[in-house]
């Protein structure tokens, strides 16, 4: 699978509520900064981050997202995956996810992961043709020591 068929599937929401109806030019706009996550020589997956508040605020938003055919265990790992890789990385004490309230499993993994449910944004993104808000997720990190 490449990164641009996964964007066909209509519930891969990375960076986007619509992925299935986006032109490549506007998918390509998503990947600037995404990073793969493979199973062997196959894409099943992106993952990206971006830094929330201040240049030292070591507060993060992570966008992540595997393909729909990727096991609920294989994406837990994943996240693991990528965790550790960022706090290799730089330091990271706050780590949020923000899952659309269209996204079921989405939500349902993020509980599985034991995120902290911060509240949700109402009304902010269209899914097809209706408004939904999206949930945020946040990870506290232990000091580095």
């Amino acid at each position: 699978m490449t990164v641009l068929e996964l964007f066909t599937e209509p519930t891969f929401f990375f960076r986007t509520a619509e992925p299935d109806t986006l032109a490549e030019h506007e998918i390509r706009e998503l990947l600037t900064d995404a990073r793969e996550i493979r199973d062997g020589d196959r894409v099943i997956g992106l993952w990206a981050v971006e830094q929330v508040g201040g240049d030292h605020g070591c507060h993060f938003q992570l966008h992540l997202r595997l393909s729909s055919g990727v096991s609920d265990e294989r994406w837990v790992r994943a996240y693991h995956d990528v965790v550790r890789a960022l706090r290799n990385e730089r330091e990271v004490v706050r780590l949020q996810q923000l899952v659309g309230e269209f996204d079921e499993r989405g939500l349902r993994l993020c509980k599985e992961l034991g995120l902290s449910e911060d509240g949700t944004l109402r009304n902010v993104v269209v899914h097809q043709g209706n408004r939904y808000g999206y949930v945020y997720f946040g990870h506290v990190a232990e000091p580095a020591r």
